[in-house]
């Protein structure tokens, strides 16, 4: 059988070969850094939800809005059990547009969320909040939402200290060739990846490691290593 393959200057790519190579290129999720605000689901009125201006890549589809998108009716808590439902992003290839939408569980003494759908050529969904309904339940409370956002990845980089990214993401993380090491953005400045230096009694598997010349005071659980 042949080799498709793709993209060639002189055949068109279609919707689904461009899914499946830029699905892999690209992470499923929120775009951002992780914790942010994008798509997070909150309480509307009543059994409603709403979702916060963001952006999100499904499957190598881009998917935005500009302002708060809902509200999203919820159907009323069971008037014996709870029951788990599910926001979701939903990429719909059939009608060519992208949704906030939720579905929703099945109410038992031990209820468990819907499963996503994620297939390559339809429908493909991905998680913003688990959203647990107690029996009875009539308005939807901030305590029944259970933030389930997934963020997009960060490309590694090289750098030197005075080129570092001005902006980057929680988590970027790059090789500084000034300095000769891995470091990561924590959200509020440059960490090493491998810190040169660590205290002594650092815990390995529940036991302290003690590095020096001169032998320790005698404790338990401590192993000791003597620089020669």
């Amino acid at each position: 059988m042949a080799i498709t393959a793709f993209p060639f200057d002189t055949q068109d790519t279609s919707e689904s070969d461009y899914s499946r190579l830029m699905g892999e290129a690209v992470d499923d999720g929120i775009v951002g850094s992780q914790g942010t605000a994008g798509f997070q689901v909150s309480a509307g009125a009543g059994m409603t939800i709403v979702a916060a201006a963001g952006s999100a890549v499904l499957r190598g589809f881009m998917g935005y809005t500009t302002g708060t998108e809902g509200p999203v009716q919820l159907s009323n808590g069971d008037s014996s059990y709870p029951r788990i439902d599910r926001a979701v992003l939903r990429l719909d290839r059939t009608n060519n547009n992208v949704i906030f939408t939720v579905k929703q569980g099945a109410a038992a003494q031990t209820p468990a969320p819907p499963s996503l759908t994620q297939t390559d050529t339809g429908i493909h969904e991905i998680p913003l909040a688990r959203l647990e309904i107690p029996s009875g339940a009539g308005t939807v409370l901030s305590s029944y939402i259970v933030d389930e956002r997934q963020f997009v990845g960060s490309t590694t980089g090289a750098w030197t200290t005075t080129g570092r990214p001005a902006s980057p993401r929680k988590g970027k993380l790059g090789f500084n060739v000034t300095r000769g090491a891995w470091e990561y953005h924590n959200g509020s400045t440059w960490v090493d990846l491998l810190p040169s230096t660590v205290p002594n009694a650092t815990k390995w598997n529940n036991y302290g490691l003690i590095v020096q010349s001169a032998q320790p005071a005698v404790a338990a659980n401590t192993i000791w290593i003597q620089p020669i």
